[in-house]
């Protein structure tokens, strides 16, 4: 694909999964987000970087019957049910390769539905975990400084984008971890997306 700009990525669709892996709290939604224009925009800046990004890894399925290229084939975009059920299966997988590893960071899942050129793209979007200090105010107009888990907003480190038009094109962007069994592996590409 030649490069694009920004504005060339239409936002079709979105749902947030929570897989926190490091309590063990899988939260598939049932329900596709409320894509205001800030959400849109946040979204769009990430598939942006990832896409014109060096350090995505541009790549194809290899012709090898994988079970999440079956499900993406079997999904119909166009049909709310078909994506939220198709990414819910997603985010299931993912949590269960996760939960192999104590390394890997909990996040929620982002997947997303776009358009560029009239082709359409799905983007799983890790968004993992960081820690910062917020304020809270309780119900007794006490206000304190607690820690908190938030979704991080700088540049993802796990994310991948399917070309949904058959092509089979995959844009990766990850990190290797170790598992459980002390192995250190890409767990995307080595564990998902097989």
């Amino acid at each position: 694909m030649e490069h694009i700009q920004k504005d060339d990525i239409i936002i079709r669709k979105g749902i947030l999964h929570i897989l926190d892996s490091h309590t063990g709290y899988l939260g598939l939604s049932s329900q596709l987000l409320d894509m205001g224009p800030d959400l849109m925009e946040f979204v769009r800046g990430h598939i942006f970087k990832i896409m014109e990004s060096d350090d995505a890894k541009r790549c194809q399925f290899d012709g090898s019957v994988s079970p999440i290229l079956s499900l993406l084939e079997s999904m119909d975009e166009t049909d709310d049910e078909s994506f939220i059920e198709a990414t819910r299966i997603l985010g299931e997988n993912l949590f269960d390769i996760m939960c192999d590893s104590v390394t890997i960071p909990a996040g929620d899942l982002l997947c997303v539905t776009f358009q560029v050129q009239s082709v359409v793209h799905l983007a799983l979007l890790k968004m993992n975990y960081h820690s910062t200090f917020v304020h809270y105010q309780n119900k007794d107009d006490v206000t304190d400084i607690v820690k908190q888990n938030v979704i991080q907003s700088g540049k993802l480190t796990e994310a991948v984008i399917f070309d949904l038009s058959g092509k089979k094109d995959v844009y990766l962007v990850q990190k290797k971890y170790e598992m459980l069994n002390g192995e250190k592996c890409n767990y995307l590409s080595e564990r998902f997306l097989i």
